[in-house]
């Protein structure tokens, strides 16, 4: 997320308020959102704890 320059508290804006969510393969959801100009992804799955962030991706060169 540091290399992108998106923020814990912006994953987690994108995952309870997504534009978009998608379920994919083995389980996970992709979530996409705006973000400042830019599309952003996130595959998570859910877990009895909480979530489990597997990618964040932005989707528009910035």
């Amino acid at each position: 997320m540091r290399l992108y320059e998106i923020s814990a508290q912006q994953v987690a804006d994108i995952i309870m308020i997504p534009d978009l969510q998608e379920l994919s393969a083995k389980g996970r959801v992709n979530a996409t959102k705006a973000l400042a100009g830019r599309r952003v992804r996130v595959t998570y799955i859910e877990e009895e704890q909480g979530y489990v962030i597997i990618t964040v991706t932005p989707l528009d060169d910035p």
